[in-house]
Formats: C-alpha cells, sequence, structure tokens
C-alpha cells in the first residue's frame, strides 16, 4: 500500500510541477505593454512577467533596445520565487544573458526595487539578475537576495562587461561554490559608478571573492561594500583582486574579511591596479599575504595606492602581514600618502603599515597601529613599525606604534629603542579628510567681477566617509591664482552643518586668471579662466547726458519707443562698459512705468558711450513724460522729457500733402544701372508719417523705357523710421537721366518733388588734386582692445558732388603713429561703399589707445585733401573670441573639402588625405586626429592604407578634436570608405607584366643579366643583376588552409598578418652575398596594438618559423604597406604580428626540462610541482599554464564550473576548456590540435608551443637533452 501511496504521491507531484511549468512565462507568451523600446519611449516594466521579458532581448540585434522600471517588484510569491523553486527544483530566476548571448540594451530601473531575487544554481556560471551583460544598468534595487552560483557570480550581475551606475544589492547572501563571486558582480570589464551592496558574500573554497567585485579589470568610482566577505585566495572587503587595468577610486568597505589563504585585504585581495582616495575599516583574517587595506600590492604589474587608509585589526596565522598592505612584490608598486591605525599580528615579516616590502615604494605614509605582536608558533624576528621586512625604498614615513617586545629588524625611518617609535619633525597628518576632487570646477559670482570688487564661491568639504566636514576656518583654506596682480583671501563662512563653506576674495587687475583652492593643504577645486574686468568708472548727479534723443520704432501699432542715451562724465568724457542691467528709465503717461534691465524691449551697447534702450508703452500715438533715468544705480540728468509711441494705424495722405525732401542718388559701383529715392513722407502739416511698406509705393519713370517700379520690383526698400523712405530700382542703361513721372503712396498720388533721376556712369569719374575731400570722421571700432579705426571719408567732384563706384583697391591711407603704416586695398580691416559718395576704411593700428596722425590720402592714385588729422585707437580691453567661440569657428572651418587631397567624396577614399593634417586652426585653437579603427590612416601625414583586395573596402572615421586652453573640446568625425586594392591575379584586369600564373600562384624566368621582378597577389620578389649564375624560373605558390594550418602552429596562426608564400626555383636556392628581396603586402587590422609586423621565414631543418629583419615601406599612390626582407635562401615566408622589445629588460627567457621540476626564469632558479611531459597521441609538449603564463606576465583564473582556464594579459584574454580543442583567442572562435588535460598533481597542462607564441614567445627545443627556452 505504502509503495502504491508513494507512486499516486510522485504522480501528482509530476502533475503539479507540469502545470507550474506550463505556468512559466515564455518568451512566444512575453511582451510589453508600453513602450517601444525606444530610448524615448522605453519599454514600461511592473511586473514579474515583463521583467522575465527582457531575456527575449539579447545580442547585438537589440544592443537599442531601452527597458525601465515604473514599479517596485516583487518576486516572493511568484514562481522565481523561492518557495516555489525549493518545492519543484527549478533552480529559481534564470539568470538574462550568457556569454554566448549577452544583454546588450539599457535597463534603468528609475529608482524602484526589485525584491526577494533566489537563484539556486551551484553547478552554473555567470549567475545574478543579469548573467552576462555588455550595455547599461542604471538605478537598478535589489533587496533580500539569495543567490548561489558556481562561478562568476553576483546579486545584480554575474559578468559586467558594460556600465553599472547608481545600483544597489541589500540584504542577503551571495555565494559560489567556484571563483570569482562578488556581491554586486562577479567580474568588473568596464565601469561600476555610484553603486553599493550590503550583503553577506562567500566564496566557499575558491579565489576571488569580493563585498562587491570578485575580479575588477575596469574601474570602480564612488561605490562601497557593507557586510561580512569570506573566502579561500584572493578576498577583499571591496573587490578579490583588481587587475592592471583595474582602478578603484573613491570606494571603501567596512565589513569583516575572512581567507583561509593568501592574498587577503580589508579593500583588495590583490591590487595590481590604482587605489586611491579609498579606505576599508573591517577587520582582517587570513594565512599569508593580508593587509588592513590591500593583502598584495604589485603582484604582476606595479600597484598604485594614493590617499587611502585601513583602521581594521590584522591578524594572520603566517607571513607577511601588515596594517595597509600584507606584501609588496613587484618594483612599480607604490604606496603614497596612505597610513593605517589597526592592530596587526603576525608571525613574521610583520609591519604596522606593510608587511614586507620586496620591491618598491612607500613614501609620506604612517601607521597609528594601537599595537603590533608576534603570533604563536616559531617566526623569524623581521617586524617592524613600517615593514617588516624591506628590500625596497622608504621615505618620508612616520609612526609611533608600540610593540609587544623589541625586535631586531625593525624598519622605521630613524633609530629607536623598538618600543617608543620614531619622532620626525614637521610632520603633519590630515587623519581623515577626504576633499572635493581636485578637478572640480568652481564658479565665481559674480561671473567676470571687476578688479577690487569681492567675490564669493562656494567648496563642500566631506571627510572618507562621505559625511560634511564642520568647524574650519579661513586659517584652513589657502587661494592661489596664475595671474601678475595679488589675490586677498577675504572671508571664510561656514553653511550651518552641511560641510559647504563660502569663500569671499578680490583680485586687484585686471586680466583673465585660474585660481586653486586648497583645504588643509589639500587641493579643493579651481575656478578656470576667471575674467577679472576693468572698473567701470562711477557715474553721479552731476555728470551730464547729453544726446539723449526719442524716436517711435517700427511700423505703426507697435508701441515701442527707443532712447539713445549718451553717458558721459563731468568732463564730458564717455562711459562705456554698461549692460542693461545698470539702466532703469521711469516714465509717466498712461499708466506710470518703470522700465528696468529684462522689461527693456532691446537694449544694445554702441561701444561709444552712447547706449539704445527701447521699451513699449500702453497705447498708440501716447506722450510718456520721462520723469528719471538711474545708471548704475546713480539718477542723473535725464535731457528731454516726453516720448511718443507710433500712431494705431499711418495717417492717410491725401494729393495736396507735401513730399518735400525727395533725393535722387546713383547707387552702388559703375556700371550697375541702379538710382535710389530717398522720400520724406509727411502731411498737410509738414509732419512726417511712419509705418509704410514696399507695397504702398509706386514709383513711374520715364527713360530709356517708360517703367513702373512697385512692391517687390525694387531692388530694396528701407523704411529709416522717421518719415524717410529709401527706394531703389534698376535702369535700363549707364548714365541715362529718367524723368520721376509719377509718385503713389497708399494708393494716392502725390508731390513727386525732383523730377530726374540718372544712373551710374559705366566707369568711375576721375577725380582730381582740386576735389574736396570734406567730412571726413573717425571712430574707434568694436570692442576694446583690437586696436581698430574707422574713417569715412567723403568724395566729391569740384562742384560738390559725390563720386561713386570706387573700390578697396583705388584707395590708400597713410598714418604715422607707434608706426608709419600704409593701408591699401587687402590690408583695410574692412571696406564699405555706402553709395552716396561716402566711403568707410577700418585700418587696424599698432597699439591699443594710440593716436595717428593722419599724413595722406591717395584715392584712385590722386592725393587730395586729408581733412581730420588725427585718429585713436580703442583702449585695452579683452580679446575676442573666447575660447569656446574659437573652437566653435574652428570646428565650422574644418570640413572634408579642407583635408581630402585628391579624393572627391568620403566614400570613395583612394589616395591620401593632405600631408599634414591641420594641427592648428585660424583662431588659435589646436587639432589632433585620432581614427577608428586605428591603422587605415596616418593621422600625421594623411596617409591612407588601401586594404588589400581579398579584404574588400573598409570603414573608418578620422575624428578632429580641437582644444583651446579654458575652453571645451569639440570634435568633427569623418566617416570615410576606403576602397580596397584591384585584384592582382588572374581576370580583373591585373597592370602587371608577370606571365599567366597557376592556380594558386605564378612562375617567371629570370635572367643572370637583367635580373627581374615576380609579382603575384600581395608579395613582389626582387633578383637583381648577376646574381643568378643561369638563367632560372621563379615560381610564387599561395599556400591554401589546409597547407598553412600544417605548416604554422595554432598560436603562430593567430598571429598571422599575410598569406603564406612558397618561393621555388629550378636553380640553386642559395643566393650567398646576392640577396634577393621579397615585399610582402599585409593588413594593419591584423597586427596587434603594441606589435609590429616582422616577416619569418620557415627553417625546414629545425622545423619552426624564424623571425628576419624587417622593414616597412609604404606606397603612397596606392596606400599599401609592405614588410621588406632581403635574402639569401628560397623557402616559406609569411608576415606575422610580433612583440618586439625596446631594451633587453623588457624581454624574458624561460628554461624547461621534460620530465623534470628544474627551471628558470631569467637566470633565477625555480622549482615546478608538475613537470613538462609529452603527449603521447599527439606528441605534443605539455606544461603547466599556470607557471608559463603568470613567467610571461599574465594573470591565470580558474572558471570551475565550465572547466575551462582564463589566461588574462592586460586586456587581452585567452580562454581554453579542459579537453577541448576549441579555444577562444582576443574574441576570435579557433581549433589547437592538443586539447588541454589536468594531470598530477591537479595541475592544468597545455600545449607548450600554442601559449607561448600566443603570449608573444618563441619557443626553442633542444630534442637531445629535452631542454625547452621560451624568449619573448
Amino acid at each position: 500500500m505504502n509503495n502504491q501511496w508513494n507512486f499516486k504521491k510522485s504522480v501528482v507531484q509530476l502533475v503539479v510541477i507540469a502545470f507550474v511549468l506550463l505556468m512559466l512565462p515564455t518568451a512566444a507568451l512575453a511582451s510589453f505593454s508600453v513602450g517601444d523600446g525606444t530610448e524615448g519611449n522605453p519599454y514600461q516594466i511592473s511586473t514579474a512577467e515583463e521583467l522575465n521579458s527582457v531575456r527575449n532581448y539579447l545580442g547585438n540585434e537589440h544592443a537599442d533596445k531601452h527597458f525601465k522600471l515604473i514599479e517596485n517588484i516583487d518576486l516572493t510569491d511568484t514562481v522565481w520565487g523561492a518557495v516555489y523553486a525549493r518545492q519543484y527544483d527549478t533552480g529559481g530566476w534564470e539568470p538574462i544573458g550568457s556569454l554566448s548571448e549577452l544583454f546588450r540594451g539599457n535597463f534603468d530601473g528609475d529608482g524602484y526595487t526589485i525584491t526577494g531575487l533566489f537563484i539556486d544554481r551551484p553547478g552554473e556560471g555567470d549567475v545574478g539578475l543579469f548573467g552576462s551583460m555588455y550595455g547599461a544598468l542604471q538605478n537598478v534595487g535589489l533587496s533580500g537576495v539569495n543567490v548561489t552560483g558556481k562561478s562568476t557570480v553576483g546579486g545584480l550581475a554575474g559578468t559586467n562587461y558594460g556600465a553599472i551606475t547608481g545600483s544597489y544589492v541589500t540584504g542577503g547572501t551571495v555565494s559560489g561554490s567556484g571563483d570569482v563571486i562578488g556581491g554586486l558582480t562577479g567580474r568588473n570589464g568596464t565601469t561600476i559608478s555610484d553603486s553599493y551592496a550590503q550583503v553577506t558574500v562567500a566564496g566557499s573554497v575558491y579565489q576571488f571573492v569580493g563585498g562587491l567585485a570578485g575580479v575588477n579589470a575596469g574601474t570602480i568610482s564612488n561605490s562601497h561594500a557593507e557586510g561580512g566577505v569570506q573566502g579561500a585566495e584572493f578576498v577583499g572587503g571591496l573587490v578579490g583582486s583588481s587587475l592592471p587595468s583595474g582602478m578603484i577610486e573613491n570606494a571603501y568597505a567596512t565589513g569583516l574579511v575572512t581567507g583561509s589563504g593568501w592574498y587577503i585585504g580589508g579593500l583588495a585581495g590583490k591590487n595590481d591596479g590604482t587605489v586611491s582616495n579609498s579606505h576599508a575599516t573591517g577587520n582582517v583574517t587570513g594565512t599569508s599575504n593580508v593587509g588592513g587595506l590591500v593583502g598584495e600590492n604589485g603582484l604582476s604589474a606595479g600597484g598604485t595606492i594614493e590617499n587611502s587608509y585601513a583602521t581594521g585589526n590584522v591578524d594572520a596565522s603566517s607571513s607577511r602581514v601588515g596594517g595597509l598592505v600584507g606584501w609588496m612584490y613587484h618594483a612599480d608598486s607604490t604606496i603614497t600618502g596612505s597610513y593605517a591605525t589597526g592592530n596587526v599580528s603576525g608571525r613574521q615579516r610583520t609591519g604596522g603599515l606593510v608587511g614586507q616590502v620586496y620591491e618598491g615604494t612607500v613614501n609620506n605614509s604612517y601607521a597609528l597601529n594601537t599595537g603590533i605582536s608576534r603570533g604563536s608558533g616559531s617566526a623569524s624576528t623581521t617586524f617592524g613599525r613600517i615593514a617588516g621586512e624591506n628590500s625596497g625604498t622608504l621615505s618620508g614615513n612616520w609612526a609611533n606604534s608600540t610593540m609587544a617586545v623589541p625586535f631586531e629588524g625593525a624598519y622605521t625611518e630613524k633609530t629607536h629603542d623598538g618600543k617608543d617609535g620614531a619622532d620626525l619633525d614637521d610632520w603633519s597628518i590630515n587623519n581623515g579628510i577626504l576633499m572635493v576632487d581636485s578637478s572640480t570646477i568652481l564658479t565665481s559670482d559674480p561671473v567676470s567681477p571687476e578688479m577690487n570688487q569681492n567675490f564669493t564661491f562656494t567648496v563642500q568639504v566631506r571627510d572618507v566617509g562621505n559625511n560634511p566636514v564642520n568647524g574650519l576656518d579661513a586659517g584652513d583654506f589657502d587661494i592661489n591664482e596664475n595671474g601678475t596682480g595679488s589675490l586677498t583671501l577675504m572671508s571664510v563662512e561656514e553653511d550651518g552643518t552641511t560641510g559647504k563653506y563660502t569663500v569671499t576674495a578680490s583680485y586687484d587687475t585686471a586680466e583673465t586668471i585660474t585660481i586653486t583652492v586648497y583645504v588643509l593643504l589639500v587641493q579643493a577645486g579651481s575656478i578656470e579662466n576667471l575674467v577679472i574686468q576693468e572698473a567701470i568708472q562711477d557715474v553721479t548727479p552731476s555728470e551730464a547726458t547729453s544726446g539723449i534723443t526719442n524716436q517711435a520704432m517700427g511700423e505703426a501699432g507697435n508701441k515701442k519707443v527707443s532712447l539713445t542715451i549718451a553717458v558721459k562724465n563731468a568732463s564730458s568724457e564717455s562711459l562705456t562698459g554698461y549692460t542693461a542691467a545698470d539702466f532703469s528709465v521711469s516714465v509717466d503717461g498712461a499708466s506710470a512705468v518703470t522700465f528696468e534691465n529684462a522689461p527693456f524691449s532691446n537694449f544694445q551697447d554702441n561701444n561709444n558711450g552712447f547706449y539704445l534702450v527701447v521699451f513699449t508703452g500702453d497705447d498708440h500715438a501716447t506722450d510718456y513724460t520721462l520723469t528719471s533715468l538711474t545708471v548704475d544705480g546713480v539718477e542723473i540728468e535725464a535731457g528731454p522729457t516726453t516720448v511718443t509711441t507710433p500712431p494705431a494705424e499711418p495717417v492717410d495722405i491725401t494729393p495736396a500733402e507735401a513730399t518735400s525732401g525727395i533725393t535722387n542718388q546713383a547707387m552702388g559701383e559703375a556700371g550697375n544701372k541702379k538710382v535710389s529715392l530717398t522720400i520724406a513722407v509727411k502731411n498737410a502739416s509738414s509732419e512726417s508719417l511712419t509705418g509704410y511698406t514696399a507695397a504702398d509705393f509706386s514709383v513711374s519713370v520715364d527713360g530709356a523705357s517708360a517703367v513702373t517700379f512697385e512692391n517687390a520690383p525694387f531692388s530694396n526698400f528701407q523704411d529709416n523710421n522717421n518719415g524717410f523712405y529709401l527706394v531703389v530700382f534698376t535702369g535700363d542703361d549707364h548714365a541715362t537721366d529718367y524723368t520721376l513721372t509719377s509718385l503713389t503712396v497708399d494708393g494716392v498720388e502725390i508731390e513727386a518733388g525732383p523730377t530726374t533721376v540718372t544712373t551710374p556712369p559705366a566707369e568711375p569719374v576721375d577725380i582730381t588734386p582740386a576735389e574736396a575731400t570734406s567730412g571726413i570722421t573717425n571712430q574707434a571700432m568694436g570692442e576694446a582692445g583690437n586696436k581698430k579705426v574707422s574713417l569715412t571719408i567723403a568724395v566729391k567732384n569740384a562742384a560738390g558732388e559725390g563720386l561713386t563706384g570706387y573700390t578697396a583697391a583705388d584707395f590708400s591711407v597713410l598714418v604715422e603713429g607707434a608706426a608709419a603704416v600704409t593701408f591699401e586695398n587687402a590690408s583695410f580691416s574692412n571696406f564699405q561703399d555706402n553709395n552716396n559718395g561716402f566711403y568707410l576704411v577700418v585700418f587696424t593700428g599698432n597699439a591699443d589707445a594710440a593716436d595717428y596722425v593722419f599724413t595722406d590720402l591717395t584715392v584712385d592714385s590722386v592725393v587730395i585733401e586729408a581733412g581730420p588729422t588725427t585718429v585713436t585707437t580703442p583702449e585695452a580691453g579683452a580679446e575676442a573670441p573666447s575660447a569656446d567661440e574659437a573652437i566653435a569657428l574652428d570646428r565650422e572651418a574644418l570640413t572634408w573639402d579642407s583635408i581630402k587631397g585628391a579624393n572627391s567624396t568620403q566614400d570613395s577614399v583612394t589616395v591620401s588625405l593632405v600631408n599634414p593634417l591641420p594641427t592648428a586652426g585660424a583662431n588659435g585653437t589646436s587639432i589632433t586626429w585620432s581614427t577608428d579603427p586605428a591603422g587605415w590612416v596616418n593621422t600625421s601625414t594623411g596617409a591612407v592604407i588601401r586594404p588589400s583586395y581579398t579584404a574588400g573596402d573598409k570603414t573608418a572615421t578620422l575624428t578632429a578634436t580641437i582644444s583651446k586652453d579654458g575652453g571645451t573640446d569639440q570634435t568633427k568625425s569623418f566617416t570615410l570608405t576606403i576602397k580596397a586594392k584591384a585584384s592582382t591575379g588572374s581576370g580583373g584586369g591585373s597592370s602587371r607584366t608577370a606571365v599567366d600564373k597557376p592556380e594558386t600562384g605564378i612562375s617567371k624566368t629570370i635572367y643572370p643579366a637583367s635580373g627581374g621582378t615576380l609579382e603575384y597577389e600581395d608579395i613582389i620578389i626582387t633578383v637583381p643583376e648577376a646574381a643568378l649564375p643561369a638563367n632560372a624560373t621563379f615560381s610564387i605558390n599561395k599556400l591554401n588552409n589546409k597547407e598553412t594550418n600544417e605548416a604554422v602552429s595554432e598560436g603562430l596562426r593567430l598571429k598571422l598578418g599575410s598569406d603564406v608564400y612558397e618561393i621555388t626555383t629550378t636553380g640553386s636556392t642559395e643566393f650567398g652575398d646576392q640577396a634577393i628581396s621579397i615585399k610582402i603586402a599585409y593588413n594593419p587590422e591584423n597586427i596587434a596594438e603594441g606589435e609590429q609586423p616582422v616577416i619569418n621565414y620557415y627553417d625546414e631543418e629545425a622545423g619552426q618559423w624564424v623571425a628576419i629583419e624587417t622593414t616597412i615601406e609604404y606606397d603612397q599612390e596606392t596606400g599599401t604597406y609592405y614588410a621588406v626582407i632581403t635574402v639569401n635562401h628560397l623557402t616559406k615566408f609569411a608576415v606575422f604580428s610580433t612583440l618586439v622589445f625596446s631594451s633587453e629588460a623588457d624581454k624574458k627567457t624561460i628554461t624547461l626540462v621534460i620530465g623534470s621540476t628544474i627551471a628558470d626564469i631569467d637566470g633565477s632558479p625555480y622549482t615546478l610541482d608538475a613537470v613538462p611531459q609529452i603527449d603521447s597521441a599527439t606528441s605534443r609538449t605539455l606544461v603547466p599554464i599556470r607557471f608559463v603564463s603568470e613567467a610571461l606576465g599574465a594573470d591565470v583564473e580558474w572558471i570551475k564550473e565550465t572547466n575551462q582556464v582564463k589566461i588574462v594579459e592586460d586586456s587581452k584574454e585567452i580562454i581554453l576548456t579542459i579537453g577541448s580543442t576549441s579555444v577562444i583567442v582576443y574574441g576570435n572562435q579557433n581549433t589547437i590540435d592538443c586539447a588541454p588535460v589536468v594531470m598530477a598533481p591537479g595541475r592544468t597542462f597545455v600545449p607548450l608551443r600554442f601559449i607561448s607564441e600566443t603570449l608573444g614567445a618563441e619557443v626553442d627545443y633542444e630534442d637531445t637533452t629535452k631542454q625547452i627556452v621560451i624568449k619573448r
């Protein structure tokens, strides 16, 4: 019965599980009710089902998708919650995205929280809410998490190759049975900012466990972790291991950190990158290489620690134990401006600051440990207040630690008795103050103060816990500037308890300066390019304001009135530099109104002491009494007392109304046939009538042909706003009289005034010395400091008639001042024909505010009367344009036409661009260039590299960055399609003269007397004269894929930069001193960053490829790069991407012996725990992967859940799978002929040549001695 009952129960359970699985949302059922996935209209997520639907948008095709939470989501009671997962063994939430199919979209939590995330997948990797992501996660909050995986496990993401911003994980646990476990993310490959984790993190018995991230290869900023962290090796309160590319800044960790092995730290287990402005406060326990902040600083690269500290107690059962750092190993590792305060206990190599400084530098740091003690068991006496053992460099450090007993070998900076510590005079400690970022840009109020005027700015001061720092005063602040004047700190006022301080200062010189602010000797920001203005001369009530004029503005009905106000001092000198904010105009009319600043309809500084102020009244045709005028807060004389707005509609005119004042003027240059009429329209009372438009005028003339000009046929029409109208029309001939037969305005024919108008002559009328030039006037131009002066010159004949039609080339102006200068033609800054016999000539002097004597004036090569004798340039002042304006102008001027060279369009680039590419703009900017991808365009010479025929056309983005001190950089990009070279094979119109080639190559006979050249596809062979003893036929054969795979090992195959060519001859293959030349074209895209193209030949006897000294040639016409060698022997040749070292110090030599544990690295002995051996199935040499990789400078990570080994060198990765010949090298899938295996004593073995050559090394093997030599 029991068996039957159990069977029935099992059936029921199976049915329930099936029902639950049917209820699980699937891709087919998933959808979003709101949004289309665009940035402006993201998919909106309000339920667990919609959250689950995000997994349907993975891979590159969905990289543009956007998702946004609009509600809090609780997963607890859903089919993804813990209850259902445990009851039906579903594993809970399935992570979104994997290494093979990444989440690449944008997910915005918008401040909402996801609660109850449960994942129980102990055999899987890349575990978290998101498994693997390359997109952006922002403002995502997780609460109450329970996440379990194998390796690469995090609460929010297993692997982050994108950006995590403003996100958190709180409450619960994150654990893994393998490597790379973090509270927020298992692996961080890019950026984490403004984020935190408050969970317990447990990494079982494996490596790389951190409170925030297990492994960090990117940047972590303004982030923290709170909660206990437990693991085996490489365990840290914030990160387990920070790689050479890793950066940790403005971050902290507070939890207890416990490790059962090596490399344990309160902030990071290992740091090969940079840690700055960061701290750890939790206690730390481990075995060896244990530190309050970092366990190991600089293992495979030089780790940097600056302005950081640790306060937790440190306890280790073995060696290399420090209050701040356990072990400093690398020569480039540094600690600067940092400190530790916790108790330190270890068995040996124990220090208040660092356990052991093997190499590296510690400077300007201190230890305030309450005690340094020795743990139980035997130990050496290597204990010290700064370092327990030191073979590096210590400088400017300080310690006051109490040591339990006086140990010998204690390293401090001064002789001491082993107990009381060392004292250094004048050693100040800024304990715990973390200022704002030194790059913080502060803002002055006012933005551009006057000289000797007080201005203020605000500084925020916080401590390392991001808490406000209060109680500072002016003595704690210091301000410096880079100008020629004097900067005065007036006061510092604290703003409550927020840590904000208002600083008041003044500066006594008019110039542009940068102010740097220090708080407690730490740089806390700067004010960039602060413009200190000349003090504007105050006005007083006694100063005259003569020249105020009133004008009704614009069309009838707009109610606008303008005032032109002259502001002068008591000496009648014009005062400049005022703005609209300085003016207040009070009027009394339909209603009493005061106009200030923004209420003005318009405000204009005419730069000569005259200011145009426009305001709008309350009614049409209304008088307003000007009751007061205030400038810069001072009421001054008001001048005229009444202003009047325009009428509501124009006053009708009648035939009896006068139109006196019509004048005629031939217009423009000689030969343009234009005539202008200035028409005064008045009523019977001789009052001017305004508000008419071109449509109201009709002008009839009778000349070469009778023509009526109305509205649009006018060449020009202008309302001068005072009852005068300018009408321009074009006649039929030069120097022709036209009779003005009628004039109609607003449909009414009125008196026409003058009856004859005359077009200009075909050529200008010559002038003579007797002709008058009355009316020359002088005006300083533009803003202060531009040194420009204008002359308005009237050119008339003996009868006093204005002469028109002259150009700049006809004028020569001679002045004498700071230097005698003659201004002619193009030398004028500006030239303008005012079309009435008056000409505006502008020239630039040699100095500011300088008088120039006007000694001579020549027009059309005739010296005429000069008029006024003295002109004056403006006073000195700010130069224009501003830095940002200069950048904008030079960016606009940078066009395709300015860089294209002989190319026509951007989508068909076949030759080089201009040489060199522009490096400076016309307005003082600098221009730098970059390309993406790199290699196709030389950013200095503009040389273009055309891809080979087989590679096809390539697209590259050429970007210019335009910069100027004080401005914000701008960029301008050009997208280029670089055309591939034409085919040089059979067909396709090859222009080469070689004989017809076989299927995969070409043959040609070379004669001794002449030598010759043989070309095939991307290779050229040149045989010099007399190199051959007899006629010989040379053949080039390009190896196919199968032949290439047989000839090139898998490691080197990844480095190929060209095809492989075999060269043979019917004659001798040895040429002695008569070397032949071989040129092989290569694709720069195939050459890795930091490496160079090098031709290798195949040594048939040794069975390996050997590098030859290679030079590079560039064919500018075809845009092709060639690797070039000279050889005296023929075999197989190819171009390889090769790491070329610049000095002996960069090189590595590693020696191993088959079957032996004895090894050697650069002459230093090393004992292996696993011996190299030969694989019997493939005859390949197998070596321990960790030893060889780390000896060559790479890091090795074991991914237990997938049986994979990851080798990381800088930003490059090599991934191998145990038992599989499939490998991933730098993101590309490849195949090797011998799979990695695990052999005693539990070590991973890989093919020697593959791993060595992929890491840029060469391998030599001596069969007799079984010795392996790896060189890089």
